[in-house]
């Protein structure tokens, strides 16, 4: 295994966080905080809120995949799913009329699930193709 792909393995989801926290930080401090200027004017609170849920999620998705020892488990990925998607449709919905850091939570969400979904998809293609391998070789012995 390369240094690089073990790099990106072990790193890669803090990589994405710290992207998803300058993403909210540049809204944050991009915006005017005059009380009537617009509808969903970002608070301290919010951004303050969501940098801690956000890296408290991030520290949970290491404790669940554990990246650094991951051999083709489908369990860590799918604890994961069921762990994130229902918090992702919530907040989802959270996010009609919301701030824009609230947004940008909702899509650090969706760059969790949907990889998750991708994950679970090839490894149960790769047991499938396994499986049928192993199932034909018994026939033919």
């Amino acid at each position: 295994m390369s240094a690089v792909w073990k790099f990106f393995k072990n790193y890669g989801l803090l990589g994405l966080w710290l992207l998803v926290a300058a993403m909210i930080c540049s809204s944050y401090f991009g915006d005017s905080h005059e009380p009537g200027y617009y509808f969903a004017s970002n608070t301290r609170e919010a951004f303050y809120w969501l940098l801690v849920i956000s890296l408290v999620e991030v520290a949970a998705l290491y404790l669940v995949l554990r990246p650094w020892n991951y051999h083709c488990s489908f369990a860590r990925p799918l604890l994961a799913l069921l762990l994130f998607a229902p918090w992702a449709i919530i907040n989802g919905m959270f996010s009609m009329h919301a701030q824009t850091i609230i947004l940008q939570h909702s899509f650090w969400l969706f760059f969790i699930v949907c990889p998750l979904l991708i994950i679970l998809f090839l490894i149960s293609a790769v047991a499938t193709i396994a499986n049928r391998r192993r199932a034909a070789n018994e026939i033919e012995t």
